[in-house]
């Protein structure tokens, strides 16, 4: 499976599915916690804030971190973190005193570390995967994000609460030690040297000793409150400079919208329309999650076969059908299927979009400019769902689908005739033999001292929402 790509993507790739099954462990185990301690709906309602709010408020900053610290330490640090304050809570449980207020907390926590964590996960993966194969290695973590949180996490959660109510939590704390465990080993050396496999082997002496060097030199003071603004602003700046990039965050934003709303309403339309019971529910969504998972292995040959513009239009394109689908039929099998094409379709538009992001971004402002684009990109999905809950309570259920129809179609006309102009009439980003040929070529034989050449990776899907969005 990840035969084709370098050693230490592997580890990766592993550690980031071990998180993710504690991931879903917890998505489960959460709010059963937080119910079977009080369950007033403001409360188990502020137990969704508490884990959402930190994208929010904290995604700037934590890209100004992970623009200025070792990010090897940083996602392992942050691993540890999570498993001692996950231990907490089973220390809490076991001698009686859990409350919701340090529940709340530590949910709180939890949700800034991987904030800034998957923020340090997008910007590493090219240094481990040499740019011809970068949208085969986001398509993958994608799909062992998927699989973890909407497949093995939430249903193993469950089955550990109902023996322990303890036991999900203590799972959900191992998996984040042995994510850091092997993000260890997985990024370690000198950072130029990490895609040993690749393209920047060849240059591992200097990579070592312009390592050695930075290493050895003064670092630059720290900065206040003041200096974190001012780097995120120009994170921010930068960005919206850039016309692609600011189509793709735009594009991402509107595709996140209609997600979020249809994730608002899914439970009724399933009940109302398809008269589904709680099993049938189920599987529906395990169809959802199924088509991110296909689309995760097959991104990257798809992405060779088609190129940028093909495979968005394809991805935005699937997305209109599947809004169309929701909104005029009744029949649960071609409901299913279209859930399925829509988690293929958004999967499928990260990993090009992301490896896009990757090859354009300057290393001094990845994480910034990366966490950006997330707060754009997820910050759409809850204005999507108050907007689908306004709209249903107006308008009737289904009427969410039809202006989601009308405008995923719209974008996918904008990507199929205005590909030149955005700046996406091209190949899938590719390591240059010769002077590049293209915008996005990613120069991956620089020592990542050099503050031009380091870009940035693929991970994850929101964690409140069970279909699929783009990253």
């Amino acid at each position: 499976m990840l035969s084709r790509l370098p050693g230490r993507y592997g580890l990766l790739w592993t550690a980031s599915l071990v998180s993710c099954v504690g991931d879903g462990v917890l998505l489960t185990a959460g709010p059963l916690l937080v119910l079977s301690l009080n369950d007033n709906p403001t409360v188990v309602a502020g137990a969704q804030v508490a884990v959402t709010l930190p994208y929010l408020l904290l995604g700037l900053v934590g890209g100004v971190a992970v623009d200025r610290f070792d990010r090897r330490r940083l996602m392992a640090g942050l691993d540890f973190v999570r498993s001692a304050l996950l231990a907490l809570v089973v220390f809490s449980l076991l001698v009686g005193v859990a409350r919701i207020p340090l529940l709340l907390v530590t949910l709180f926590l939890l949700a800034a570390a991987d904030t800034v964590f998957r923020t340090a996960v997008q910007t590493t993966l090219p240094l481990l995967v040499p740019a011809e194969r970068l949208v085969r290695a986001n398509g993958r973590l994608m799909a062992a994000e998927t699989l973890g949180l909407e497949f093995i996490g939430p249903a193993l959660g469950g089955l550990l609460f109902a023996a322990a109510v303890s036991l999900p939590f203590v799972v959900d704390g191992v998996s984040f030690a042995a994510s850091g465990l092997l993000v260890l080993p997985a990024l370690a050396g000198p950072r130029a040297t990490w895609a040993a496999d690749g393209p920047g082997a060849a240059a591992a002496a200097d990579a070592a000793a312009a390592d050695a060097a930075a290493k050895s030199a003064p670092r630059a003071p720290r900065p206040g409150i003041r200096g974190v603004l001012r780097e995120a602003g120009e994170g921010l700046r930068w960005m919206w400079r850039e016309a692609t990039l600011r189509f793709l965050a735009t594009s991402s934003a509107t595709i996140n919208f209609f997600t979020g709303a249809t994730n608002a309403v899914i439970v009724l339309y399933a009940h109302d329309v398809l008269h589904l019971g709680k099993a049938g529910f189920g599987l529906l969504l395990s169809c959802a999650a199924a088509g991110g998972v296909l689309a995760g292995f097959v991104s990257g040959k798809i992405a060779d076969r088609l190129g940028v513009r093909g495979c968005l239009t394809l991805a935005v394109g699937l997305q209109a059908v599947d809004q169309t689908v929701l909104l005029l039929a009744h029949d649960r099998v071609l409901t299913a299927l279209a859930l399925t094409c829509s988690s293929f379709a958004v999967v499928q538009f990260s990993s090009v979009s992301l490896a896009l992001r990757q090859s354009t971004i300057p290393k001094e402002l990845l994480g910034r400019v990366t966490s950006v684009y997330r707060m754009l990109a997820w910050g759409s999905l809850p204005v999507g769902a108050m907007t689908a809950g306004l709209f249903v309570g107006w308008f009737g259920l289904r009427s969410t689908f039809a202006l989601g129809a009308v405008a995923l179609a719209v974008l996918a006309v904008l990507v199929l005739t205005r590909a030149a102009a955005l700046g996406l009439e091209m190949p899938v980003p590719a390591a240059p033999a010769a002077p590049p040929a293209v915008p996005v070529t990613v120069p991956t034989t620089a020592p990542p001292a050099d503050p031009q050449t380091e870009e940035a990776a693929a991970t994850g899907p929101a964690r409140t929402d069970r279909r699929q969005e783009t990253s």
